[in-house]
């Protein structure tokens, strides 16, 4: 991305001498064997406080998580609504002489539903590595434990969401497949991201759960 302009025989003697940032990051540091036994010794204290004192910031992240996931669940009721409507759109756009146009929007539509889905399922993944990470930080302690059952009693509202998605995409599925003669590549192709990002979205939704259990059987 960096460009460097230079004249005359000089050029050759800078390019010898510039190492491009991106190579040095990639090449490993060397280290002396007292430094990689500082770091090491490091990290080690770290491993030994966490097993005896939990972060003072715990508890509030898992709150912060519980919160994040209740708007996850709200984001995946509001596409949930959007594909009911589009399978009322499919009816009516199958039912035309001459489809095509109507279902360019349609799928342009699920294509935007699906997109949708993608972020809700990279925000699902950031809060999992949250949830991690404090696992890391969790001892026996009533309120960890009790935040840790917020966090499954808001992933259990986001999953009763995702189910009705689920129900909606199918629904919705069946009209496709049931019409496959009047659908363009390009539609067949939204119709089937839209599908993907669906089952995409139910697996970050399973390592979220396992990861707050994990939290709650280690705090309980």
């Amino acid at each position: 991305m960096r460009r460097l302009c230079f004249q005359g025989a000089f050029i050759g003697i800078v390019f010898c001498a510039i190492v491009c940032p991106r190579e040095v990051f990639a090449a490993s540091a060397p280290l002396l064997w007292q430094e990689r036994y500082y770091f090491d010794a490091l990290l080690e204290a770290r491993d030994r406080q966490s097993r005896s004192e939990s972060d003072s910031s715990l508890v509030p992240v898992l709150r912060s998580i519980a919160g994040e996931v209740l708007q996850q669940a709200a984001n995946v009721g509001q596409i949930d609504s959007y594909a009911k409507t589009q399978l009322g759109s499919l009816r009516y756009s199958f039912g035309q002489d001459h489809p095509s146009a109507s279902l360019k929007i349609v799928g342009l539509n699920l294509s935007t539903l699906g997109q949708g889905m993608v972020q809700v399922k990279n925000n699902l993944a950031y809060l999992t590595v949250r949830s991690n990470i404090a696992f890391s930080q969790a001892l026996p302690d009533s309120q960890i434990y009790q935040n840790s059952l917020l966090i499954l009693a808001e992933i259990k509202r986001l999953q009763l969401e995702v189910n009705s998605l689920y129900l909606d995409a199918i629904a919705d599925d069946k009209v496709i497949e049931s019409h496959q003669d009047d659908e363009s590549p390009l539609f067949v192709y939204q119709s089937q991201f839209f599908i993907r990002s669906l089952y995409s979205l139910q697996g970050e939704v399973f390592s979220l759960y396992n990861s707050a259990y994990d939290i709650a059987l280690r705090a309980r």
